[in-house]
């Protein structure tokens, strides 16, 4: 029986170590991940139009409510300093391309030949950003919230076994627990891939139980796509986060970032 991968975890949600403003950085050492986690809503954040360009400017006022346009804004000047500190770059200099379906990376001048990748997620007020040096990754972030229709979603988004879970488990808080963990271990993966929802969701399991350490999700024999992908769970119920990697991880680091 092959040994568990044991992930070496710093900090935690709540717990972390608290890094402020414009500070430079180490990048991560070889299979070790970053994980920033900031609460949009808090007091110090700047909206300042001249971190962000005009296409995040655009995106910001196509939202209908002005709160969700600031918390856009705000996640987008964050991702631009906290990369900034990484590269020694400044916040409003950096460049983004994207790919065919919208994944964004470091434009290949502006990283000085290190492979960087990062991903980043917001639910509501909460934002992750996860950032690899030698990995593609995902990550994902859902706050918890009343879902109704979880068993209907379930079913049709989720691996059958997944799905007969999440429909068994009671009380509700349980049940929002078992989608939600589920829901953010696929999510990962999808966003880790870059291919958006036409990836095969019923395809590979990735479990609704609480997992400590790093795991390999399960492919049913018609999933068509890569199978190197390995799955970390960092939950903290009410928050619930996962990230999605193409190699087995070695440490992660999460830390609390403030303007």
């Amino acid at each position: 029986m092959r040994r568990a991968l044991r992930l070496k975890t710093i900090g935690s949600i709540d717990k972390a170590e608290i890094i402020a403003g414009r500070r430079r950085v180490d990048l991560p050492e070889p299979g070790e991940i970053h994980v920033w986690v900031a609460a949009l809503d808090d007091a110090g954040w700047t909206d300042d139009f001249a971190f962000i360009d005009m296409e995040e400017k655009a995106r910001a006022e196509r939202f209908y409510f002005p709160v969700h346009a600031r918390r856009f804004r705000r996640g987008r000047i964050m991702r631009r300093i906290i990369l900034g500190n990484y590269i020694g770059m400044d916040p409003d200099k950096i460049r983004f391309e994207t790919a065919i379906h919208g994944r964004p990376s470091l434009a290949a001048n502006e990283t000085g030949g290190q492979a960087i990748d990062f991903n980043m997620s917001n639910s509501e007020e909460v934002v992750v950003l996860a950032v690899a040096a030698d990995r593609r990754i995902g990550v994902d972030v859902e706050l918890e919230k009343p879902m109704p229709d979880a068993d209907s979603i379930a079913r049709g988004s989720f691996h059958a076994k997944e799905a007969a879970s999440v429909a068994a488990t009671e009380p509700p808080g349980d049940k929002l627990e078992a989608f939600f963990r589920c829901w953010t271990r696929k999510e990962a993966v999808v966003k880790a891939v870059g291919s958006g929802l036409q990836m095969d969701l019923n395809g590979f399991f990735v479990g609704t139980g609480r997992r400590v350490d790093p795991f390999q999700p399960l492919y049913e024999p018609h999933f068509e796509g890569e199978r190197s992908w390995w799955v970390a769970d960092f939950s903290q119920g009410p928050v619930y986060a996962a990230l999605a990697m193409d190699g087995p991880p070695r440490s992660l680091t999460i830390r609390r970032w403030k303007p």
